[in-house]
């Protein structure tokens, strides 16, 4: 019996697919065939899909995907095959990453990357042909329908990043038919190759107990934004913005979310466990991320032979999506910027142009009913009190008023071991505790007023952590900040949720500490 899949993959959130080699000052360029066409090659697509099932339908992984390991016996070819997806909408962008040092807070050296993705909203077209003998279980039937309602609810990632940002991707128009060899079928076979008899595809989600997942909704109190410098007269920087379908979003990235978690839960877990920042020792960028339950949770880079400790790379169990505002269509965002970048000529009239041009500015902004302001960062002397310099140091074009969408989290929980499973539920809602209480900041400038937000709304989903800690489906926070580092984000929980949750916590502390005690007497 042979098996054929057709459908469209949409692409749910950027994803990235590397392969190329670096050019252009780009350090991952987005792969292409021979055509110069982005695809999806259906090696990406294949390791996605085996994964997933090795996961959720082990049994049947090598009769389907062909064994791994062959153990002195015979091996065979895989039994399925992907063709590569190609690209039907294609329109790249190009995205800036960088490390940050944790002893001065500012970037550190070599940790600079450029990558080009394909934005949210993007199509690929794709073609799956699985051929089983009759001999095999029918249960592998099942394993291959379940492996497709994965790809159709979104329960795949694929590619490059994508526990930061990248990957999340879904399908819709999907075609499932069952093809036979008796005489009649191969005969209209002739006719269509993809004939044959549609198999039905279960309503019921495939989700399990896999993952446990956060919603958060929130609401900015001050402008957030993602910084993108600009050459201009105007302004020197305005919110980073991305074009989807005809439309203008605000874009905080996935990259730059996952960093603000992970220095809030860096700075939780050196405060409980009495670690800090040794810098004979954490000299090097990548010592500084090796931290207990965060290279769990955040993952970590190689630590090459040469330092004090080297270890392999590991990819973090914490997936965040970007969040995304909509603000307008793409032609009236064309008509904001071009005010923006036009140039001012240097003469005795300079002022008087720059003026015109922020009342353009602010025209085109009301027409896209935008309340946007351009705000002024002054540089203030130590000794006079007076404006440094006698100007602005920076000017930033801040969103006031933006409607974000809810920042989605997701814990690949399978991938952790049963005793860090609490805690690492425990330090993220520690971490979402400081968004609550203001004390954590989102995007651009949240030392200087900008990125505060408050929690409107926690959404959990993932069934067994949900039962193990009896979570509520939801938790609904009031309209007023909660300033109290301690109790009130608690109470908001049954008190047999906190009770679970804290007593694991504290026992992986006290584990911790114990070994850091054993580690100082050894040394």
């Amino acid at each position: 019996r042979r098996f054929i899949a057709t459908g469209t993959i949409n692409f749910d959130s950027p994803v990235h697919i590397g392969g190329e080699i670096p050019s252009g000052g780009m350090d991952a360029p987005f792969l292409h065939n021979g055509q110069g066409k982005y695809v999806i090659p259906g090696t990406s697509l294949a390791g996605v899909l085996r994964s997933w099932m090795d996961d959720h339908y082990r049994s049947s992984t090598d009769t389907v995907f062909g064994p791994r390991e062959l153990n002195g016996s015979d091996g065979f070819a895989s039994n399925i095959f992907f063709e590569d997806a190609v690209i039907c909408n294609p329109a790249g962008i190009l995205r800036h990453g960088v490390g940050i040092d944790r002893y001065t807070g500012s970037s550190a050296p070599h940790f600079k990357y450029d990558h080009v993705i394909l934005g949210a909203g993007t199509k690929a077209t794709f073609r799956i042909v699985c051929t089983l003998s009759e001999g095999d279980n029918q249960d592998h039937d099942k394993a291959l329908l379940a492996v497709l309602i994965a790809l159709r609810d979104g329960d795949i990632s694929i590619g490059a990043h994508n526990t930061k940002v990248h990957g999340r991707i879904s399908a819709n128009n999907l075609c499932f038919k069952k093809q036979n060899f008796d005489r009649d079928s191969m005969l209209n076979r002739i006719i269509d190759p993809d004939s044959g008899n549609p198999v039905g595809l279960d309503d019921a989600s495939t989700a399990d107990c896999t993952y446990f997942a956060v919603t958060a909704r929130f609401t900015a109190l001050s402008p957030v934004m993602s910084n993108q410098a600009i050459d201009s007269g105007l302004v020197d920087s305005i919110p980073r913005v991305e074009i989807s379908s005809g439309d203008a979003y605000l874009v905080l990235p996935g990259s730059s979310l996952k960093g603000v978690l992970r220095s809030e839960c860096e700075r939780i877990v050196r405060t409980v466990c009495n670690l800090s920042i040794n810098l004979k020792q954490d000299f090097h960028f990548p010592s500084q991320l090796s931290l207990p339950l965060i290279n769990e949770m955040f993952g970590h880079p190689e630590i090459k032979s040469g330092t004090d400790d080297s270890s392999n790379g590991r990819r973090g169990v914490l997936n965040v999506s970007d969040v995304r505002a909509q603000i307008c269509t793409q032609d009236l965002w064309e008509k904001i910027l071009v005010p923006i970048y036009q140039k001012i000529e240097k003469s005795d009239n300079s002022d008087r142009d720059r003026a015109k041009q922020i009342d353009k500015l602010y025209e085109a902004l009301t027409k896209a009913n935008l309340d946007w302001h351009i705000g002024n960062h002054v540089a203030i002397d130590r000794w006079s009190g007076e404006g440094g310099g006698g100007g602005a140091l920076f000017s930033v074009l801040e969103p006031h008023g933006a409607k974000w969408e809810a920042l989605q989290i997701r814990l690949e929980i399978n991938r952790l071991n049963d005793e860090m499973r609490t805690p690492a539920i425990a330090l993220l809602l520690s971490a979402l505790h400081g968004l609550h209480t203001g004390r954590v900041g989102l995007g651009f400038g949240t030392n200087r007023g900008l990125g505060r937000v408050r929690l409107d709304s926690l959404e959990f989903s993932g069934k067994s952590m949900i039962e193990q800690f009896q979570l509520p489906t939801s938790v609904t926070f009031p309209a007023q900040i909660d300033t109290d580092p301690g109790e009130p984000f608690w109470t908001l929980f049954p008190e047999l949720t906190v009770t679970k949750i804290r007593t694991g916590w504290k026992a992986w502390i006290e584990t911790e500490r114990a070994k850091n005690k054993e580690s100082e007497h050894s040394h």
